[in-house]
């Protein structure tokens, strides 16, 4: 088996050269792994663009999600959070992750985001982990039950 390496350089020309393919292949994978896509104007904080699956968190169809901003989709507290790490990202020369958790429809939400700005656009990759977090405190415990037998 023989392995091939690429520059940097001829990576990115990859991404270049097939940006439709590559926002498949990021949907499909995001899909299989519970993730969710956003897209933002920078200056405004406004959704340009929102998946299926994000629109359903915040209980609305997509297309009543565009234009809006977090504060006219969650508390207070929850869209100054969210507009902090978009201001953060902004000022990044690299893509930021960050952490997010809060109570939404009922429940505790635990959030991995990956925030990226081109320009004036801001792209988030979203990824609950509440059920990861909620698998792993079961797992800790049964654990424990077991030590002490």
């Amino acid at each position: 088996m023989s392995v091939v390496s690429r520059s940097p350089e001829a990576s990115a020309g990859v991404a270049e050269n097939h940006p439709q393919l590559l926002a498949r292949l990021l949907r499909a994978w995001s899909r299989q792994q519970r993730s969710m896509l956003t897209l933002k104007s920078v200056p405004a904080g406004r959704y340009l663009e929102v998946d299926p699956e994000w629109a359903h968190l915040v209980g609305r169809d997509a297309a009543q999600v565009t234009g809006l901003q977090d504060s006219e989709l969650f508390e207070a507290g929850v869209a100054t959070a969210l507009r902090a790490a978009d201001q953060t990202a902004m000022q990044q020369a690299q893509p930021l992750w960050s952490e997010h958790r809060f109570h939404w429809q009922g429940r505790a939400r635990e959030f991995n985001a990956l925030r990226v700005v081109q320009g004036e656009v801001l792209a988030c990759l979203w990824h609950d982990a509440a059920d990861e977090r909620q698998r792993e405190a079961q797992l800790r415990a049964a654990h424990e039950q077991v030590e002490q037998l």
